[in-house]
């Protein structure tokens, strides 16, 4: 019901022209991902899941009761003590730490170099190119790249060291895009 509703289905860009000041609900308001969300689809696209201590492998950081397992990540991107019953307890505004983090952090750079993940598993099977772009383009942004996004993208991996590096770097910059990162 509400997926069907209009206002849920209102285009995420502000349009000047029909709503100069952003405040008559002609479209929707991104959002960063939560911490346990963002974290847990970074895992899931890079194939690299988190381990947490005292967890079963595959522990999902949306499952975790206790908030006082130590993950920097999920610290940095907001996530609550749960020592309220608020949900303002929520740091929901994206701020330069987590940009950085995302840039510079080593849960996101093992992830996407891993031997055992998506981008080592596709490097191996041989696949066409267009189809290793499809599947992490589909993995990241729910759809297919567009035409200047592959004219980029060939370039981008014309100018790598090699087809690995260049494969990481992509898979890197769409891991940091808002598009990614935001639920638009």
């Amino acid at each position: 019901m509400i997926c069907n509703s209009r206002v849920y289905q209102l285009a995420g860009e502000l349009q000047p022209t029909r709503d100069p000041d952003g405040q008559l609900c002609t479209h929707r308001v991104p959002r960063r991902l939560s911490a346990e969300v963002l974290l847990d689809a970074v895992s899931q696209v890079t194939g690299v899941p988190e381990l947490f201590d005292g967890q079963p492998p595959g522990t999902r950081a949306i499952s975790l009761a206790d908030p006082s397992f130590p993950s920097n990540f999920l610290m940095t991107f907001g996530r609550p003590l749960r020592n309220n019953a608020c949900d303002c307890a929520r740091a929901g505004n994206p701020d330069l730490s987590q940009a950085l983090h995302l840039v510079n952090s080593t849960t996101l750079h093992q992830k996407v170099i891993s031997d055992n993940g998506r981008l080592a598993t596709l490097a191996k099977a041989n696949k066409p190119e267009a189809e290793i772009l499809d599947e992490l383009y589909l993995a990241t942004m729910s759809r297919r790249p567009r035409a200047d996004e592959l004219a980029e993208i060939e370039q981008l991996l014309r100018d790598a060291p090699s087809r690995p590096e260049g494969l990481q770097d992509l898979l890197w910059a769409l891991l940091n895009s808002s598009e990614f990162v935001f639920n638009h």
